[in-house]
């Protein structure tokens, strides 16, 4: 429905990258569409479209998303917004009670308010976390997040959560999708997007994580070592 996949996490101008990967690749991609009405045919499937188009094909692939399951959670009396509530370290409302994973609605101390991740890779990081907590460490979850994508020859990682920003810094050059790009929000970066450089992406995850406020040219500059931008402990 969005102009470009992935707006509200990356914007119009990283989001109609993306989009470009598809379409080079034969992709068909229809945006700012919706779908009207799928029709069964003897022989495949009809799509009729927001725009009044009519699309043949042999099946169709739906993806609208989940909801949180929190059904026993609330038959619990936890308190449920978009998931389980959970505080820095994972406790629900419940003083012995924590929660994890894709149902947990954390209160994330890096960003100052609450973040629902849906990836295995939080999964496993706070369900480790949620342990030791229980077990006696008495620490916030930082995670400050990480996903990844292979795309045809493309990798594509993403590190932090940009709930807005006025700022966007590019290294590289987005032409030969080669790149990162940082979010930065009145000077602070709170994630970095990176087409085939993990390596600096990772890297960045320090930064984010320390709240840190690095010199934009810096990050521009390809022969800046971004470990060498994170903040003193």
């Amino acid at each position: 429905m969005a102009d470009v996949p992935l707006h509200w996490a990356l914007g119009e101008e990283m989001g109609g990258v993306y989009a470009e990967i598809h379409r080079d690749h034969g992709v068909d991609l229809r945006t700012g569409e919706g779908v009207d009405a799928i029709e069964d045919k003897d022989d495949g499937v009809l799509v009729r479209t927001t725009k009044g188009d009519t699309l043949e094909a042999e099946a169709v692939v739906v993806g609208v998303g989940i909801a949180p399951n929190t059904e026993l959670a609330e038959t619990a009396g936890l308190e449920v917004d978009n998931g389980i509530l959970v505080d820095e370290r994972c406790r629900t409302s419940a003083p012995a009670v924590y929660a994890c994973g894709d149902v947990a609605n954390h209160q994330h101390p890096v960003f100052g308010r609450r973040i629902r991740v849906e990836h295995f890779d939080n999964a496993l990081k706070m369900g480790t976390h949620v342990a030791r907590v229980m077990m006696g460490k008495d620490e916030p979850f930082e995670d400050p997040h990480w996903f990844w994508s292979d795309q045809y020859d493309i990798n594509l990682q993403y590190a932090g959560f940009a709930y807005q920003w006025d700022d966007v810094v590019i290294r590289g050059s987005v032409k030969d999708r080669d790149f990162c790009a940082f979010y930065l929000n009145e000077g602070v970066l709170l994630a970095c997007l990176g087409m085939n450089r993990g390596r600096e992406v990772r890297r960045s995850m320090k930064l984010i994580a320390g709240r840190a406020r690095p010199d934009p040219a810096a990050l521009r500059d390809e022969d800046v070592d971004l470990k060498s931008l994170v903040p003193a402990s």
